[in-house]
């Protein structure tokens, strides 16, 4: 038996990596719901493993760990091209909307949502990106402006010589593995891996009592700008109530897997 030929879609993410990738198939959609790996947080690696098929970075199939390595916006930017690619651009789903507070009837209404809204037209060439584009879609990934594969390093205005890695794959895990009672303000730098040079060594960072407060804002105005965070959410409404709800663009089920007749 002839080994079917793979489909596949090569693209630039947000660090400017190229990545190619193979169309989602059955064994996919096994490895994204399989709910022990999901409650270790590790599902969604496991996906990306199974689909990167090589980098700009590296020739031929990553490693587990290299995937949990890739900055965040490299991994979402994966996941969105991967469906794109293998199952539409259009992600169309249901909602289920309570009729009133003392009744158990819904009205389940369809939305859609354009899944390129989310990217940006060059990140190969990021200076052909336009305002006008940025206005126009003001959820896209962003992109970096240093690369997020090597610690950041950056003397602050008071002379204090920090570093700190973007958010990747292991970043994404603490979060999840973060209890409510351990969560702080400074809980996105420590995730990070926050650093201080001290007599020409590195030292976590775990207490910020060295930092004054005007470091303090220095260190996240820096973080927002070669670190920054995605909204890969959707809004929908109820016309009947006037009520809006965000969703997940990941959590809603027919973004991996497509129903029946869709």
């Amino acid at each position: 038996m002839d080994t079917p030929t793979l489909n596949t879609f090569t693209f630039v993410a947000p660090s400017g990596t190229e990545y190619t990738i193979r169309e989602q198939n059955g064994q996919d959609e096994e490895i994204i719901s399989n709910q022990a790996e999901a409650r270790r947080g590790m599902s969604i690696t496991n996906y990306l493993q199974g689909i990167i098929l090589s980098t700009s970075r590296k020739a031929g199939k990553l490693t587990i760990k290299e995937v949990m390595g890739l900055p965040t916006l490299d991994r979402m930017c994966i996941i969105l091209q991967s469906r794109i690619f293998s199952l539409g651009e259009e992600l169309e789903f249901s909602h289920r909307w309570p009729k009133g507070e003392d009744t158990d009837q819904f009205d389940e209404l369809e939305y859609s949502q354009d899944l390129q809204e989310y990217l940006l037209s060059d990140y190969a060439n990021p200076e052909n990106i336009t305002e006008e584009e940025l206005q126009v879609k003001p959820k896209a990934l962003p992109v970096y402006v240093q690369d997020p594969f090597v610690p950041i390093e950056h003397t602050l205005k008071s002379g204090k010589h920090i570093r700190f890695h973007a958010s990747n794959g292991y970043t994404e895990l603490a979060v999840i593995k973060l209890r409510d009672t351990e969560q702080t303000r400074n809980s996105e730098l420590i995730l990070r891996e926050l650093e201080l040079e001290v007599d020409g060594k590195w030292e976590r960072v775990l207490n910020f009592a060295l930092f004054s407060s005007r470091d303090m804002g220095e260190l996240r105005k820096l973080v927002n700008t070669v670190d920054p965070t995605a909204d890969p959410t959707t809004v929908i409404s109820n016309p009947e109530t006037g009520e809006k709800l965000t969703l997940s663009l990941f959590a809603i089920p027919t973004f991996f897997f497509l129903e029946e007749g869709v």
